[in-house]
């Protein structure tokens, strides 16, 4: 919700603890982890922290291909987030070859 009213610093903190929940009650490579990555990834591009958001979502992308493979929706929609950060930060090539693989 406070992402959706661009209350982006509001959003982080929430997600921060919502992250830190899962992390210690799931583990590091649970989906329900994955998924606050890739949320608080959106946050931290939101907020122009692009070094960040792409961190977190090659940890999403790690914990979906363990979790359910390669070719899963939810692997297939970090690759994309993680295309479209990386694109932000001006590496073109990189983001195209993510975007291949989808």
């Amino acid at each position: 919700m406070y992402r959706d009213f661009k209350d982006y610093e509001g959003a982080k903190i929430l997600m921060s603890k919502a992250l830190a929940s899962d992390e210690n009650n799931f583990g590091l490579d649970h989906p329900n982890t994955a998924n606050s990555y890739s949320n608080m990834a959106l946050i931290l591009k939101d907020l122009g922290d692009n070094k960040g958001a792409k961190t977190l979502l090659s940890k999403a992308i790690d914990s979906n291909e363990k979790n359910f493979g390669f070719d899963h929706p939810a692997t297939s929609k970090s690759y994309f987030n993680l295309a479209t950060v990386i694109g932000d930060m001006g590496d073109f090539d990189e983001a195209k070859y993510y975007l291949r693989s989808l």
